[in-house]
């Protein structure tokens, strides 16, 4: 890997965020480390320091979590429409728990 300039580090776009990250990761003193990123050419990249596959699924669950609730909150008033349209849209119906059949043994249904 080639050597990048402390001047081009400064300089980047990105310099005062990854700054940041570096003293949270001093500060906050983690035992695992994960590092993901997307790449001009649409690839992504993603590395870590001393995260075993548990701290990964971990990490990963936080992302997607983290991403949901961003779209949900940035299109919460859709949601809410569509919502409530698709309620106005159906009839409720209440069933009672007497209208189910509880299958046997093997699964199936005393109705045939």
């Amino acid at each position: 890997m080639e050597q990048v300039s402390p001047d081009v580090i400064q300089n980047s776009e990105y310099s005062a965020w990854l700054e940041g990250l570096v003293r949270t990761v001093y500060d906050m003193e983690p035992t695992a480390i994960g590092v993901v990123m997307i790449l001009e050419d649409g690839a992504t990249l993603a590395d870590y320091f001393k995260a075993g596959w548990m701290d990964r699924l971990m990490m990963a669950g936080t992302i997607q979590t983290d991403a949901m609730m961003t779209a949900v909150k940035a299109n919460g008033e859709e949601i809410m429409s569509a919502w409530d349209v698709a309620e106005d849209d159906e009839e409720e119906e209440e069933i009672d728990a007497g209208d189910f059949v509880e299958p046997d043994e093997d699964g199936e249904s005393d109705d045939g």
